[in-house]
């Protein structure tokens, strides 16, 4: 069930219980982290960093749609592990993405390395930090315990017998049913959207897209190709604007940490205090902008005619 080669999906059999594939999955999943583990530890890149990232969230998305087919009381500490170790991944990912940029408009724009070295180097400081954090949670105990614990879990074969709602059931229907939840949470978080929503309201609908992606793509293989494959694609085309949006507010408050940093200890050109001023300035213009087209991004995607489409594939 298990692909061999990392860049295969996992063909699923419709009809095995549920417990057995998501385990399954699950395995897949921590094979795919403990990759890209090696591959940071051995030289750190963004891309690793990313696909590390994506492991461990793709791991606690799913640990907080199983509690039916899997025993909670054992899932409680793996959820609470799992999201300790994903809050160490964000802060080296916000500032790789945000040093590339601030790199490419030192090239393009003409600006002075004079009036943006302070604010590369502030950037620097703040992500090798991060790195550090990661690297330490990564070479603590608890990490060791979490996937060896882990590991264990996912080894042990599955109950004869079971009280939970989807453990022995077709996994079909644990898809069918999650997906189906997953939709109906995007679309109501998604209406909600307004040109005046704050900041954290089109943060959660972000994060609901998320969750209904990788229920998806868990999944993919028990619906035909080409229908999952357009409804993954549609919505990555809200995501996009959505992740977007959140890399705009994450930046936005970097700027002012910096413009504090500066006014609390003189020490960079007075030049740099400007410029900061006018980046500030046109973040916050760019995500204003932004801002205003979500509802209309939202629209886009949750047209009638694809309403139907999805509720035909995961509404039985």
């Amino acid at each position: 069930m298990i692909p061999a080669n990392k860049d295969e999906v996992m063909n699923i059999d419709p009809a095995r219980r549920t417990d057995e594939v998501i385990k399954a999955v699950f395995q897949e999943l921590l094979g795919d982290m403990q990759r890209h583990e090696a591959a940071l530890r051995q030289q750190h890149s963004a891309k690793s960093l990313h696909q590390f990232r994506i492991a461990v969230r793709k791991t606690r998305s799913l640990l907080g749609r199983c509690h039916q087919a899997l025993p909670a009381n054992r899932l409680s500490r793996f959820r609470r592990e799992f999201s300790w170790l994903g809050d160490f991944t964000s802060g080296p990912r916000d500032l790789d993405v945000f040093l590339n940029q601030v790199n490419r408009l030192r090239e393009q724009s003409g600006i002075e390395s004079s009036q943006l070295d302070p604010f590369v180097d502030y950037l620097v400081m703040r992500r090798d930090q991060h790195h550090q954090r990661l690297y330490e949670s990564l070479d603590s105990v608890r990490y060791t315990r979490l996937v060896r614990d882990w590991r264990e879990f996912l080894a042990l074969p599955p109950p004869r017998t079971s009280t939970l709602d989807y453990a022995k059931r077709p996994v079909k229907e644990f898809a069918d049913a999650g997906i189906w939840k997953c939709y109906r949470r995007v679309m109501k978080k998604g209406k909600r959207i307004k040109s005046d929503s704050s900041d954290g309201e089109v943060h959660d609908l972000r994060k609901a897209c998320k969750k209904l992606r990788y229920m998806m793509e868990f999944f993919q293989t028990l619906y035909p190709k080409k229908k999952i494959t357009t409804q993954i694609k549609h919505l990555k085309k809200l995501q996009d604007k959505l992740g977007k949006f959140q890399d705009i507010c994450v930046q936005e408050e970097i700027l002012k940490d910096f413009i504090r940093a500066l006014d609390h200890d003189v020490w960079a050109p007075v030049t740099t205090r400007q410029l900061m001023d006018d980046l500030l300035k046109e973040h916050g213009k760019k995500k204003k902008t932004m801002h205003k087209k979500i509802p209309k991004v939202f629209s886009a995607y949750a047209g009638k005619n694809y309403r139907k489409q999805t509720k035909k594939l995961f509404k039985n």
